[in-house]
């Protein structure tokens, strides 16, 4: 999945009908879920646009792409679980939260593409294909030796948390974990590879299916989730 053009198009193809499906369901907790699946699906568009830059090359669109539209896309993933939460609970209720957390989030990210990348791993400003066929679009250069890293991987845990964090925090009582123990299947792929980040592809796939059969079941009076 999301390997080339037509993947990526098919991933994002079948993503956005899983989250308009959620989102017309009517029922709040699942219109969360279709939130936080536009949180963590708009990637699979990105990487499409991405491998139509021919990343073999570095050119101009490529550059522009990886610095500015994938930082946005990444804070995104964090930031649909916390501004979905709008579905469930009044702007009153969470604004402190929601504005803190969305501006811890911003910064974070910021720190480690343009100050903890350059300064501890070797540095690029486009993405690149690795030895394995993924997209790295990461502005530090993905190898075997660095993947690994302490730094990495606790850069990765951290940000894993600042995903999961909103998502256990707003969905309040009930099971969760129909939704997402599938896609986390996806995260260690992840780690088998030379571009862990690309293979985020799998997460999101995975998430749709499991929020499409939940809903599905969920309206044939099957309540996993609650």
């Amino acid at each position: 999945m999301c390997y080339s053009i037509e993947s990526s198009l098919r991933t994002s193809g079948f993503s956005l009908l899983a989250i308009i499906y959620l989102l017309s369901s009517g029922i709040p907790k699942f219109k969360y879920l279709g939130a936080v699946l536009i949180g963590w699906c708009v990637m699979q568009f990105s990487e499409m646009l991405l491998w139509m830059t021919d990343p073999v090359k570095c050119t101009l669109t490529n550059r522009l792409i990886t610095l500015i539209i994938i930082p946005i896309v990444l804070a995104l993933q964090p930031l649909g679980c916390v501004w979905g939460s709008l579905f469930l609970k009044s702007w009153d209720e969470n604004k402190q939260f929601i504005i803190y957390y969305s501006i811890f989030v911003v910064f974070l990210l910021f720190m480690q593409r343009h100050i903890i990348n350059p300064v501890f791993f070797k540095y690029k400003d486009c993405t690149t294909i690795t030895p394995q066929g993924h997209l790295d679009w990461s502005t530090s250069v993905a190898t075997i030796t660095n993947k690994f890293d302490i730094l990495t991987i606790v850069l990765m845990i951290l940000w894993c948390g600042l995903i999961a964090y909103p998502l256990f925090k707003f969905w309040g009582e009930g099971r969760l974990w129909p939704f997402y123990v599938i896609p986390v299947f996806g995260l260690f792929v992840g780690f088998f590879t030379d571009s862990p980040g690309s293979i985020w592809c799998h997460i999101t796939s995975y998430g749709s299916i499991s929020a499409i059969v939940l809903l599905f079941l969920h309206k044939q009076g099957i309540k996993i989730l609650t």
